[in-house]
């Protein structure tokens, strides 16, 4: 039995329609500035919503159909994207642990990365704070921290 399971999916979205247009999007008009998660990196969260726009329009609709994939694996009711923003991260960069508050789900898209690199999403329980999880070795109910497969 486990508890308090966490869900991951990767979709490979290379190649998806609208893809090229909406990374050329992000990388000639993105706003960004400094921002207290983005360490070492600048973001667009409170400001400018990549996913607002004529030039996203098809990656809206491709990550609303992967929300709907998960949503109905989970058993879920759908959801809708309501937004978004970006960060810049340079080697070296990271975003600060920080909770989506009132989100279903919650996802990570990631337009460059080193070559072998899958980057590297890490979900902490939100139970966390509340209960005592004792193991004497690593054990897949170990429901503290997840972690994003490394390759699909």
């Amino acid at each position: 039995m486990d508890l308090f399971p966490t869900l991951f999916e990767e979709y490979d979205l290379t190649g998806a329609p609208g893809v090229d247009e909406f990374h050329n999007h992000i990388k000639t008009n993105g706003q960004s500035s400094t921002h207290s998660l983005a360490v070492n990196g600048v973001s667009s969260h409170g400001g400018w919503d990549p996913l607002q726009g004529k030039e996203s329009e098809q990656m809206l609709i491709t990550f609303q159909q992967c929300c709907n994939h998960f949503c109905e694996k989970m058993g879920n009711w759908p959801v809708v994207i309501t937004g978004s923003w970006y960060n810049i991260l340079p080697k070296g960069g990271r975003t600060e642990r920080h909770r989506h508050e009132a989100s279903v789900i919650s996802g990570a898209y990631y337009i460059d990365l080193p070559e072998g690199d899958f980057g590297k999403f890490f979900v902490v329980s939100p139970l966390q704070p509340y209960i005592c999880l004792l193991y004497t070795s690593p054990s897949p109910r170990d429901a503290t921290l997840s972690r994003m497969p490394s390759s699909a």
